[in-house]
């Protein structure tokens, strides 16, 4: 295991940005640096801009790392869909490795973690507002795909460090759909957009009836670091990072085109079948981050 550290360690207390290197990780520790936060980057791997790489779920390297230093953590790091099937590895026996440390990490106060609208029960039909208040999965219960699990397990596991030592806050950021650059390319969103580019036919598929909320990752970006910050406190255990950017599948493929100039045509292969029909709330969010990007203004920063 390969561990990265500075030439010299500052001993006051510094936020540690775990994932540093991934999709969001990686937009919250640019804007943490542009606000002249005092961070740490932690990724599985060693390279640019990272101060320490260790593998989370390897409680030997997470003790090398300096927690003495550690005041706050937003933890990015997780195994995401479309790019890895290691949800067990890489998230839940990561946050048990790393809430045990949590335990003793003396300067800590505050944990943010990125979470996933994935951890709410889904359900059969009908509307479903989607509020911070709705229901989650059980941690026991058989969740609709491994993924939605792990990041419940990751939730509690980071809960039950607050639960012990009460001088430690936890939030959980539940995001919808995050896009920006440097996402994930095999997704709806950026499907669509590499088809329009090449005026492809776009094909829908599906039910009907689903909806989508997309959140620019500059937006939960700032989100995460607002939840870190001294003001905030231990006020929001669980915020929605939610946009004002819901779409239906028709009003997406529409979107895309008209902003791309592109002349696709849409393949309609969607099921009429009952599902739950989503309303994203995000009314809390907006308390702390009063303006959302729009899909339709920076959907062009989907990689091609």
């Amino acid at each position: 295991m390969i561990l990265v550290f500075p030439v010299q360690m500052n001993k006051h207390p510094f936020i540690l940005v775990t994932g540093a290197a991934g999709f969001v990780g990686s937009h919250v520790a640019r804007l943490a640096k542009t606000a002249g936060l005092e961070i740490r980057t932690h990724s599985r791997r060693s390279g640019p801009g990272i101060d320490f790489s260790a593998d989370l779920s390897d409680p030997t390297a997470l003790r090398s790392l300096p927690w003495d230093t550690i005041s706050t953590v937003i933890h990015c790091a997780a195994a995401i869909p479309s790019r890895s099937a290691a949800f067990a590895r890489d998230n839940v026996e990561a946050a048990a490795a790393l809430a045990d440390i949590l335990l003793e990490a003396k300067p800590l106060r505050r944990l943010v973690h990125v979470s996933s609208i994935a951890v709410y029960r889904r359900p059969s039909s009908a509307d479903w507002l989607i509020s911070e208040k709705a229901e989650v999965i059980d941690e026991n219960e058989i969740a609709p795909d491994s993924y939605a699990h792990s990041k419940r397990r990751v939730e509690i596991a980071l809960d039950d460090v607050a639960r012990q030592r009460p001088d430690v806050s936890v939030c959980h950021l539940r995001a919808s759909s995050i896009y920006g650059s440097g996402m994930v390319g095999t997704t709806l969103l950026p499907v669509l957009v590499r088809r329009a580019r090449q005026n492809e036919p776009i094909v829908l598929r599906g039910p009907r009836a689903y909806r989508q909320n997309f959140v620019h990752v500059m937006d939960v970006a700032s989100l995460a670091l607002a939840m870190a910050g001294d003001a905030i406190g231990r006020s929001e255990p669980v915020l929605n990072a939610f946009s004002d950017d819901s779409c239906g599948l028709f009003e997406l493929a529409d979107l895309v085109r008209t902003v791309l100039g592109s002349s696709s045509t849409t393949v309609d292969e969607t099921d009429d079948i009952d599902c739950p029909v989503p309303v994203f709330e995000n009314r809390l969010a907006k308390r702390y981050h009063a303006r959302f990007r729009s899909l339709r203004d920076n959907l062009r920063d989907i990689p091609a």
